[in-house]
């Protein structure tokens, strides 16, 4: 799958979540979205003073095969935010 096409599937499970739980989704509205092979997995960081959520598109695309899994990846990275973990770097 393309980079155009991971960047589509990961706007479908943000469009889940914003009808499922909009109050996750919230915490996404403004977040720069990077897919990379820096992060195995997903992760959630700073970048240029951006929160940003870095995706691995093997990990995402290959191992997690279903949609749901998808979403609850993306949920888990949020809730780094909604308990400001990311407070602990700075």
């Amino acid at each position: 799958m393309s980079h155009k096409n991971i960047n589509d599937e990961i706007s479908r499970c943000i469009i889940q979540m914003l009808i499922d739980e909009p109050f996750y989704a919230h915490f996404l509205s403004g977040i720069v979205r990077q897919v990379t092979k820096e992060v195995p997995t997903a992760a959630v960081g700073f970048k240029n003073s951006n929160v940003t959520l870095y995706i691995n598109e093997d990990f995402f695309l290959k191992e997690l095969t279903t949609f749901s899994s998808r979403v609850a990846i993306i949920k888990h990275e949020t809730l780094h935010l909604v308990f400001k973990h990311l407070v602990r770097l700075i």
